[in-house]
Order: C-alpha cells, then structure tokens, then sequence
C-alpha cells in the first residue's frame, strides 16, 4: 500500500510494457524517512522518454512515482535484474527530490 492505497505493481509493469518502442522496464516500491514511492525504471528501443502524461495514465491516482530512464539495466551476474541496486538508484532519487523541495 501506498498512502492507503492498494497498488499492483505487476499490473502496471504489465501496462508499461504495452508502450511502443519499450525496451525494458521494472517497478519496485520502496520506502525512505516514511514516505513510500513507486519506481518506474524502463528503456526504449529509440531511447524516447516517458511523458508524465503517460505514466498517469496508467497509475490512475495520487501515488507519488519516481521516472528513470536506464541506459543500462544493472544486472547480476546469474544476468537477471539487480533490483537491490534499483531500490538504492530510487531512494538516491527520492532523497534529491526531497532535498529540492526543501
């Protein structure tokens, strides 16, 4: 859950996967000082980027997200997702976000 709200991460994995010229993504969610975010981390075959527009469509929601961009997927070396290294790039992410706001 996040901010009371029940949130399917496969399902919008799922849906991101739809979006033409998408190469690779994963969603995690994590959390940082009590406050939880989704990441969307993702790739496209002609290096295009996400709109938030985009990205709202398919969260359907006030649920706070993180967008970004890989040039490389870090991966293990049994060659599946690091996603231990996508949850420390997200709460890098969260804690810049956070002190901008400031």
């Amino acid at each position: 859950k996040i901010r009371g709200k029940k949130v399917n991460l496969t399902l919008i994995k799922k849906e991101l996967e739809k979006i033409e010229g998408m190469a690779f993504v994963e969603v995690i969610s994590t959390e940082l000082n009590n406050e939880s975010a989704i990441g969307i981390f993702y790739n496209t075959k002609n290096k295009r980027h996400l709109s938030n527009i985009e990205i709202n469509k398919i969260l359907n929601g006030n649920i706070p997200y993180h967008i970004i961009f890989l040039e490389e997927v870090p991966l293990l070396t049994s060659k599946k997702v690091d996603k231990r290294k996508l949850e420390m790039i997200l709460k890098e992410d969260m804690k810049f976000s956070a002190e901008a706001n400031i």
